[in-house]
């Protein structure tokens, strides 16, 4: 064995590293190597490339429903949510969401859009 403490002309020599154990855990090791190159070099997933929100979270009713809904504003890429609670299906459930962006410059007056 390759492993064994050498001891005067006991030691093993290349023969022993041409196992089929041997070539077994190279072989896994090119490819484990490769798989981590592949992955370190692979482009960024377009989700994210997305800026980390900072929120703000407004709670109250809704007109024309006896339900309390939670409006989210992510006040970095400018959207906002609403979501409220139902009690029958034990669940959250969005109301709708907006573009606080394409809002404003949809409604600003001309020349002062952004």
């Amino acid at each position: 064995m390759f492993w064994k403490r050498c001891v005067d002309t006991e030691c093993p020599g290349p023969e022993s590293w041409r196992s089929p154990g041997i070539a077994g855990l190279v072989a896994l090791n090119l490819v484990l190597l490769a798989a981590l190159a592949a992955v370190t070099w692979m482009p960024e997933a377009a989700a994210q490339s997305r800026a980390r929100g900072r929120y703000i979270m407004v709670g109250g009713g809704v007109n024309g429903s006896a339900a309390e809904a939670v409006w989210l504003i992510d006040t970095v890429n400018e959207e906002l949510i609403s979501i409220t609670w139902d009690p029958n299906e034990r669940e959250i459930v969005g109301i709708g969401g907006r573009s606080i962006a394409r809002d404003l410059n949809l409604t600003a007056p001309a020349g002062r859009g952004r």
